[in-house]
């Protein structure tokens, strides 16, 4: 089975993070590159039921996949601080 591109795979990442109340709760950190130069990207979401839903991509889809993470996981980080404020 062949990975899903990057849209989909991108698509897929803002419907977890927006509708089924889940959280990234890792991912490959930067862009990574296989053994054939081929750039390499993971994200694991993680619901507040504890299902774990795992989104790769590579190339040029991994770019995307990053690039969306990264705007994702800032929005997480500012939403984290000022619901800690309100407790």
């Amino acid at each position: 089975m062949s990975p899903l591109n990057s849209d989909s795979q991108c698509i897929r990442l803002s419907h977890l993070v927006n509708n089924e109340e889940c959280f990234i709760s890792q991912h490959s950190g930067g862009l990574n590159y296989l053994n054939n130069g081929v750039e390499y990207y993971f994200v694991e979401v993680t619901s507040k039921s504890g299902v774990q839903y795992a989104l790769c991509a590579y190339g040029a889809d991994a770019k995307e996949l990053y690039k969306l993470t990264l705007e994702i996981l800032s929005t997480q980080r500012v939403v984290n601080v000022v619901s800690t404020m309100y407790e």
